[in-house]
């Protein structure tokens, strides 16, 4: 995979933070960042689909208006 270079500032207190948890964790800044936002992208995605579900939740019922397919079926003098 393709590396991208990006510039960020953090507070001096963020920055020992990411310091300590790369020396706690044996990686790179590099590497605890991107699992953070690998991680919290993670998150994003599955709170997209719970939205996503949210608003059709209900369309595939079968209902049409007050009465739904079975019905009309049974009233079909077929």
């Amino acid at each position: 995979m393709s590396k991208v270079k990006k510039s960020f500032l953090f507070t001096q207190e963020v920055a020992q933070y990411l310091k300590d948890i790369s020396i706690d964790e044996d990686k790179t800044m590099s590497a605890v960042i991107q699992e953070l936002i690998e991680d919290k992208y993670k998150e994003l995605r599955v709170k997209k689909r719970v939205e996503a579900f949210e608003k059709i939740k209900g369309c595939a019922t079968g209902l049409l208006g007050d009465f739904s397919v079975q019905s009309v079926k049974a009233n079909m003098h077929v």
